[in-house]
């Protein structure tokens, strides 16, 4: 089984005027393997936070600070059997629970969607969301939370087969709608059939809209898509396609793009200091495997810079990029040095016979 929890200690962060100490470790400890490891800054007076055996509590995390007199730590748990209802057939929905700070309250489930697989007009299932991996992917911006599950699969009508197109669910204060950007009618592999929108997620901030990862559409080339909050919460209706005027994508390439899984990850900012937040995002096979980072800019989603990996299928940018708030260093002429950035699989060239590297001495932040 997996165990998993997170031990929360003191980091100097600031959220929305608020500065506490704040120390993140997340522990992960795997029956099979034969030992865990662990990033830590500090281990003295730890507060652990535990979920569901088996749920694979702990795979997204994130701050979340609704008002001055909150803060909370969300968790998702992406495997978990939600206990909101008891009728529905579905089958570990995935859930994300929100763990008070310091207050040694338990972790409460967010009650985002209870409701079982929806039918068409012959009582055949037009959406299938057990193992969709509910929580995945979860971000949160003041009161609002964005919490994706990137492998639900809906079936076009007339369609036999199921396609993982993803989707998430926005929550701003009480309200919470539905935000699947990759259910069209594009619903072939060379579209948006294979998208598995909210493999990465996040906040633009600056432009009050979100920007989910798909990299699954285009044979894989992947998608970066970005909405209105706005406009996703009031165009919102039961229906499988919802259609948004304002919505910035980037667009399917030529064949030799196939396969390089842009939207792996994403985060926002303004690099190039032009007053609107742009998109990063990581392309993890792009670049015949070296894989590379691309900031797009954040008006017309052009890509405007590419930073390149160094070694074959080594996952350069794989997992996440994160913001750091490092100004007057300068990334390019005009770009600010604002993103950190992972290649977990950094081998040593001189090793032979090993795809993987033998320890993980080498992995590179």
């Amino acid at each position: 089984f997996f165990f998993f929890f997170f031990v929360i200690q003191d980091i100097h962060v600031r959220m929305e005027g608020l500065r506490r100490k704040l120390y993140l470790c997340v522990l992960v400890l795997c029956s099979g393997f034969k030992s865990g490891c662990c990033f830590n800054l500090d281990t003295d007076n730890p507060s652990v936070y535990s979920g569901p055996s088996g749920s694979y509590f702990g795979f997204s995390v994130d701050f979340f600070n609704p008002d001055a007199s909150q803060l909370n730590i969300l968790i998702g748990a992406p495997k978990a059997n939600t206990s909101l209802s008891t009728i529905s057939s579905v089958l570990e929905r995935g859930a994300v629970y929100s763990c008070p700070w310091k207050t040694g309250s338990s972790c409460q489930q967010i009650a985002f969607d209870d409701t079982g697989d929806r039918l068409d007009q012959d009582g055949k299932p037009m959406e299938f969301k057990s193992s969709q991996w509910f929580g995945a992917s979860v971000r949160s911006n003041g009161d609002q939370i964005l919490a994706c599950a990137p492998l639900y699969q809906w079936r076009t009508m007339g369609n036999a087969e199921r396609e993982p197109v993803g989707t998430c669910f926005l929550k701003k204060g009480g309200k919470i709608v539905e935000y699947s950007p990759c259910r069209t009618t594009k619903n072939n592999p060379d579209g948006q059939g294979f998208c598995q929108a909210g493999f990465s997620a996040d906040f633009v901030k600056q432009n009050n809209r979100v920007v989910v990862g798909g990299p699954g559409s285009f044979y894989w080339q992947g998608q970066l898509i970005s909405d209105e909050i706005s406009e996703i919460i009031n165009n919102y209706n039961n229906k499988f396609y919802i259609n948004y005027n304002n919505q910035l994508a980037t667009k399917a390439a030529n064949a030799q793009f196939d396969d390089s899984y842009l939207g792996y990850s994403v985060t926002v900012g303004d690099f190039n200091n032009d007053g609107t937040d742009d998109y990063v995002t990581g392309v993890p096979r792009g670049a015949k495997a070296l894989g590379y980072v691309t900031i797009l800019n954040g008006k017309s989603m052009e890509s405007e810079v590419n930073f390149t990996g160094e070694q074959v299928n080594h996952y350069y940018y794989y997992f996440n990029l994160h913001r750091l708030r490092i100004q007057n260093h300068k990334l390019l002429p005009g770009f600010l040095c604002q993103v950190m950035l992972s290649y977990p699989v950094q081998c040593d060239p001189f090793t032979a016979g090993h795809t993987m590297p033998a320890n993980h001495k080498n992995d590179r932040v």
